[in-house]
C-alpha cells in the first residue's frame, strides 16, 4: 500500500543528543493517512530486537522511562510496550479506542516525557549513527501491519572515555616492523568517536618494542582509533604500557612473542556477525569497518541467520566481503548461519573459501527486502536445504566448504555431524559460554578445535559488549562479551587459514588475547597421534591479566588443576572469600540464568567486596553495609561473582557462615569448610553451580610476571585407545580461554 494511504512518521529529540545509557527525550509525531485507523486499530513504533532501550512506564510521572500519547483525533488512544514481530523484536504500540482517526489526525508519542519530573527514558547502549524509527498501521485492527515509509533517522552517541586498549601482534619476527593499535572506548564498548586527546605509550628500558612515537595525539578525525608503528628489536614475551593521562586510565597491551623465520604466525578473528543483512543493525560497511579498526582483527566472516536473507541481500553482502578482503592484511570470509530448528540439525555456521557461492537456507520464513516488515517473499524454494542432512548431501566432497556448529538462539544438534565438513566448534559466543556443549563433543569422541566468536548483532565485531537490562524481557538477551580464535597459520590468507581450520590448529578465548601453547607428547594443538609411554602435557600461557590457574582434561576428566601461587594468608584474621556463580537455564533460547540476590556473613564483618568477572555495567554488587550485600546478576554459561574481605568475629574463625541468597538457591557455607579445594553446590541443570574459595591475597596487577604460568604434567593414569587432551586458562579478571584437543591413541 502506498505510505500516503498509511501516513507519514516524524521524530525528533529534545533537548541535547542521545547518548547510550544515559536518558534522553523522543518526540514520535504520527500523521494519520487517506486510509484512517479504525477503533481497534493500531500504530506500532518498531525498531530491531538488538536494542535495550528502557521498556515505558505509563504511571509513575515522576520515575524514569516515563512516556506518554495524546492524538488530535475523535478517540481514545492507548499506550503499551509490545512484541514486535522480527526483526522487529520490540514494539510501542498505540491502540485506537472508542471512536476512529481521520486523514491529517495526529497521534503523538513522548518517550521519557519530563513535563511532570521524570528525567527521561534510557537510551539503548549501542552507540548507532542511524537508529531507525519505523511506523507500522493496522488500520482496520485485523493485525495485518504496513509499515510507513521513509521511515526516522536518530543518531545515538558514545558515552564518555571509560577504557582504552593497546593491541600488539601476538607474533612477530625480530627486527620486523608491524602497526601498534589503540582503540578509546566508552563503558559500553563503544569507540569514542569524539575523543580529542592524547595517550602515553611507556615502554620500560629493557622493553625490545621500538616506537615510531610516544605520545600519541588523537584528533576527532581519528574517530577514538589510532596506529602507529613498531618494530621489534629483541627477543622473547613482551608488552607495552600506556596511560591516558586526563582520565587517569592505564593500561597494559596483550603479550607478544617474538618468533624465528619459517614459524607459524598467530591471527586473531571474529567468524560469526550480522547485521541490518539479517537480524542486526548497521549496515555492511558499519561492521567490516568496525571489525578492522577498532576489533582490531585479522580475519572476520558474515554469518546472517539464512531464513532473514534476500536474494538482494546475498549479493549485497557478497559484494563486500569481496571488497573488503585483503589476502595479507584483511582476510574477509563469505558465508551464512544454516538456522534450521534443533530438531533438524540446529544452527551451523556455513563458510565458503571462495567467493560467488549460492546460499543454501533452512528455510525462507523471513526472507524480505530490506526495511519490509510484511512482505511477499522473494525466496527460491529449489534452494531450501532442511533438514541439515540436505545441505550435506549438498555439499558432499567439497573442501572449499565448511560448517561450524554453535549455540544461538537453536543449539547444534551433534546427531547431524558430519566429519567431513566439520573441524571445530564454537564454544563462547555474545549469547554465552557453553561449557556443556565442548562436554557433549568430547562425550562423543568428536574430533573438532574448540572456537570463539561474538554472533554480534550490532555492527561491533569482535568487540561486542552485554546490552543492557530491559525489565520488559522483550528484546536482545546477549549476556556477555564477544569472544575471539586465535588461528596458528603459516600465511595471513584465506587458503592459510582454511588449511589452520581444517587442521584445528585454532584456540578460543574470551574477549583477551590470552597466549596459550598446549602439546601432548610433542604433539601440537589441534593434531593426532599414538604413543606407548604416558603423555607428557605441557602448557605455556602468556596472559593479559594475573593467571588464576591452568586445568587439563583427558576427557571429561580434570587430570590437573594448578594454581599460579601456593595459598598465602594475607594477615591472621582477615580472610578473603571469592563466590562465584555460573550455568545457564536451559539448552534452548531463553538460556539466562537470574542470580540477582543477597550475601549475608554471620559472625564476621565485610570489610570490602569488589565485583569479580562482572561484564556487564548494570550489574554486580548494588549496595554494601557491615554484614550484607546486595548484588545483580545473570549468567548465560558464564562466571559471575564477587570476592569479600572478611574479618571473623573474635572465636568465629572457623564457624563464621556465608549464606548466599539468590533466586536460584540458598546456601550456606562455614569458614572452616573452605579449606583446600573449597565448596561447590550444584545448583541443577544445565552446568549451574555456586562455587565458594579462599583465596590468596590481592595481586598486584602491574606486576605482569604473574601473567605468565607454566604447566608440565605427566599422564601416568593414560586409558587403551583414544584419549582427547586439552587446557582450560583461567584468568583472575574472569577471562578464559580453551585449547583445541589433542586426540592421542596411547597403546600398551
Amino acid at each position: 500500500m502506498a505510505s500516503e494511504n498509511l501516513g507519514k512518521l516524524q521524530c525528533h529529540t529534545e533537548g541535547e543528543r542521545l547518548t547510550v545509557g544515559l536518558p534522553g527525550t523522543v518526540h514520535m509525531i504520527f500523521t494519520v493517512g487517506r486510509c484512517g485507523i479504525d477503533d481497534g486499530g493500531s500504530v506500532w513504533f518498531i525498531r530491531h530486537g538488538v536494542t535495550d532501550w528502557q521498556a515505558i512506564n505509563t504511571v509513575d510521572e515522576t520515575a524514569m522511562g516515563y512516556s506518554t500519547v495524546w492524538t488530535t483525533g475523535d478517540a481514545r488512544v492507548i499506550l503499551r510496550q509490545r512484541e514486535g514481530i522480527r526483526p522487529y523484536e520490540t514494539a510501542v504500540a498505540v491502540t485506537v479506542q472508542d471512536g476512529c482517526l481521520r486523514e491529517g489526525d495526529r497521534v503523538e508519542v513522548i518517550l521519557g516525557d519530563r513535563s511532570k519530573g521524570s528525567p527521561g527514558i534510557l537510551t539503548q547502549t549501542v552507540a548507532e549513527e542511524n537508529h531507525t524509527i519505523f511506523a507500522a498501521v493496522d488500520s482496520v485492527g485485523s493485525g495485518r501491519f504496513e509499515e510507513v515509509h521513509p521511515p526516522c533517522r536518530l543518531s545515538v552517541g558514545n558515552g564518555v572515555c571509560a577504557d582504552f586498549h593497546v593491541i600488539l601482534p601476538s607474533t612477530v619476527y625480530e627486527k620486523e616492523e608491524f602497526d601498534i593499535k589503540l582503540r578509546v572506548l566508552d563503558s559500553y564498548g563503544n569507540r569514542c568517536a569524539d575523543f580529542v586527546g592524547e595517550v602515553l605509550l611507556l615502554p620500560e628500558s629493557d622493553s625490545p618494542i621500538e616506537t615510531e612515537e610516544i605520545r600519541i595525539a588523537f584528533r576527532a578525525s581519528d574517530r577514538g582509533v589510532r596506529r602507529v608503528r613498531g618494530k621489534m628489536t629483541g627477543s622473547g614475551v613482551c608488552r607495552l604500557r600506556a596511560e591516558l593521562p586526563y582520565y587517569g586510565l592505564k593500561t597494559i597491551s596483550n603479550p607478544c612473542r617474538t618468533i624465528s623465520r619459517g614459524e607459524k604466525k598467530l591471527f586473531w578473528g571474529d567468524m560469526h556477525a550480522q547485521n541490518l543483512m539479517g537480524s542486526g543493525i548497521g549496515s555492511m560497511d558499519d561492521s567490516l569497518t568496525f571489525a578492522k579498526e577498532v576489533g582490531a582483527l585479522d580475519f572476520t566472516g558474515w554469518q546472517g541467520n539464512d531464513f532473514e536473507v534476500s536474494e538482494e541481500n546475498w549479493k549485497e553482502v557478497s559484494a563486500a566481503v569481496k571488497d573488503y578482503h585483503e589476502d595479507g592484511s584483511f582476510v574477509v570470509f563469505l558465508g551464512y548461519e544454516w538456522s534450521g530448528i534443533t530438531a533438524n540439525g540446529g544452527d551451523h555456521n556455513i563458510y565458503f573459501r571462495n567467493d560467488g557461492e549460492q546460499i543454501f537456507r533452512s528455510s525462507g520464513w523471513l526472507c524480505r527486502e530490506p526495511g519490509r516488515f510484511l512482505s511477499d517473499s522473494r525466496f527460491k524454494s529449489d534452494t531450501d536445504r532442511n533438514p541439515v542432512s540436505e545441505l550435506w548431501r549438498e555439499f558432499a566432497g567439497r573442501d572449499d566448504v565448511m560448517a561450524i556448529p554453535h549455540v544461538g538462539g537453536r543449539f547444534a544438534n551433534f546427531d547431524f555431524f558430519n566429519e567431513e565438513l566439520t573441524s571445530l566448534i564454537e564454544i563462547h559466543s555474545h549469547h554465552g559460554v557453553f561449557e556443556w556443549f565442548l562436554e557433549e563433543a568430547v562425550r562423543r569422541n568428536m574430533k573438532v578445535g574448540f572456537i570463539a566468536a561474538s554472533d554480534d548483532h550490532t555492527s561491533r565485531v569482535g568487540l561486542s559488549y552485554p546490552m543492557g537490562v530491559n525489565e520488559s524481557g522483550i528484546g536482545a538477551t546477549f549476556d556477555v562479551r564477544s569472544g575471539l580464535t586465535a588461528v596458528c597459520a603459516e600465511e595471513l590468507t584465506r587458503e592459510g587459514l582454511w588449511k589452520a581450520f581444517r587442521t584445528r590448529s585454532c584456540y578460543a578465548a574470551t574477549a583477551a588475547r590470552i597466549l596459550l601453547d598446549f602439546s601432548v607428547g610433542g604433539y601440537s594443538m589441534g593434531s593426532e597421534g599414538q604413543l606407548t609411554a604416558p603423555p607428557e602435557i605441557r602448557v605455556c600461557v602468556n596472559g593479559t591479566a594475573p593467571i588464576d590457574r591452568i586445568e587439563i582434561y583427558r576427557g571429561l576428566e580434570l587430570i590437573c588443576s594448578r594454581k599460579r601461587d601456593p595459598f598465602l594468608r594475607e594477615t591472621e584474621g582477615r580472610r578473603r572469600i571469592k563466590i562465584v556463580w555460573s550455568g545457564v537455564r536451559t539448552k534452548f533460547r531463553n538460556k539466562s540464568v537470574v542470580w540477582t540476590g543477597t550475601v549475608y556473613v554471620r559472625g564476621g564483618l565485610v570489610a570490602a567486596a569488589e565485583d569479580y568477572s562482572i561484564d556487564n555495567p548494570f550489574e554486580g554488587i548494588q549496595s554494601r553495609s557491615a554484614q550484607i550485600v546486595n548484588f545483580r546478576s545473570k549468567t548465560s554459561g558464564d562466571e559471575d561473582g564477587m570476592i569479600l574481605d572478611i574479618i571473623p568475629a573474635a572465636g568465629m574463625e572457623e564457624d563464621c557462615e556465608i549464606i548466599f541468597s539468590s533466586a536460584q538457591r540458598t546456601a550456606v557455607v562455614r569458614l572452616g569448610d573452605l579449606a583446600g579445594e573449597g565448596v561447590t553446590i550444584e545448583v541443577g541443570d544445565v552446568n549451574r553451580r555456586i562455587r565458594f574459595t579462599e583465596e590468596e591475597p590481592a595481586v598486584d596487577w602491574e606486576d605482569t610476571s604473574l601473567y605468565d604460568m607454566d604447566v608440565k604434567f605427566v599422564d601416568q593414569e593414560k586409558k587403551e585407545g583414544l584419549n582427547i587432551y586439552y587446557a582450560k586458562v583461567f584468568q583472575k579478571d574472569g577471562n578464559r580461554a580453551w585449547s583445541s584437543p589433542v586426540f592421542i591413541h596411547c597403546h600398551a
